[in-house]
C-alpha cells in the first residue's frame, strides 16, 4: 500500500487517542520532503474554530503529536510526521492568501 494511503487510513481522528482539550475536526496528510531531502509526511491538524490554542497545555500538544507518530510507527512506517495545527478559519485564510 502506498505510504500516503496508509497514513490517511491510520490517522483517522475517530481511532486516535487525542486529548480532549484539542477538538480535532480532521487530519490532512500530504507527502513532504524534509530539509535534507528525505521523504516524510506533513500532517495538517484542523481544530474547531473558537479553540484558544494558547490555552491548550503543551503536554496536550505533545500527546497529539505522539498519537500521530505512534500510529504511523504501529502501521510499519518510520516516515517522520511534520505536524501543523490551525483552526478551520486559519487554514482558509492561508488558502485565500495563496490565491
Amino acid at each position: 500500500m502506498p505510504l500516503l494511503e496508509l497514513a490517511r487510513r491510520v490517522l483517522d481522528v475517530r481511532k486516535l487517542n487525542l486529548p480532549p482539550s484539542l477538538p480535532v475536526a480532521k487530519l490532512d496528510v500530504h507527502d513532504y520532503l524534509d530539509a535534507s531531502g528525505k521523504d516524510a509526511l506533513r500532517v495538517d491538524v484542523t481544530i474547531r474554530d473558537g479553540t484558544d490554542i494558547e490555552s491548550v497545555p503543551g503536554e496536550d500538544i505533545l500527546a497529539l503529536k505522539e498519537a500521530i507518530h505512534d500510529a504511523l510507527v504501529a502501521a510499519g512506517t518510520e516516515h517522520f510526521p511534520y505536524v501543523r495545527i490551525a483552526t478551520q478559519s486559519e487554514w482558509q485564510q492561508e488558502r485565500d492568501t495563496r490565491g
